[in-house]
């Protein structure tokens, strides 16, 4: 089917102005600007590693120097069986301005003793707690698969 001679002048027109200069201002355009945001600065190599530096963060924000202090006093207590200090260091950690580690220093005290005693003795029940682990894997993985003679079998056998 031809064209109509409208419809090809329509066209004509509609390419031209596509294919024309742009406006007056053309030779005026500015580039963005930036908003202020200076992360795409670059910075001095000795500034950006100092500001990585972990002493720098805890230098800056003492709340958090304060609970490295605590959790690392804590997972020391656990490594080398040191439940006899507890009582001492949720007095310590009750002292300071915390409340995510007076909460935690609170659920200790409620069951201290059990606590004192998991912190100082060397017996685990690591053992126990991987054999329920692995029947729970064994159940799960013939779950809707076959009756409970089969899954005990399994049980056995691995």
């Amino acid at each position: 089917m031809a064209r109509r001679p409208a419809d090809r002048r329509a066209l004509r027109r509609a390419a031209a102005r596509a294919h024309r200069p742009a406006a007056d201002h053309a030779d005026t355009a500015q580039a963005p600007q930036s908003r202020g945001l200076d992360h795409d600065r670059p910075r001095p190599l000795e500034r950006r590693h100092d500001r990585a530096a972990p002493g720098y963060t805890l230098a800056r924000f003492p709340e958090l120097e304060a609970t490295r202090h605590h959790v690392s006093t804590f997972a020391n207590m656990i490594q080398n069986l040191g439940g006899e200090r507890l009582s001492a260091w949720i007095e310590a950690v009750l002292g300071d301005d915390l409340p995510a580690l007076h909460s935690f220093a609170n659920s200790l005290t409620r069951d201290q003793d059990a606590v004192t005693a998991g912190l100082t003795l060397p017996w685990s029940n690591g053992p126990t707690e991987g054999t329920v682990n692995r029947l729970k894997m064994l159940k799960r993985t013939m779950f809707g698969r076959a009756v409970l003679d089969l899954l005990r079998q399994r049980a056995l056998i691995s």
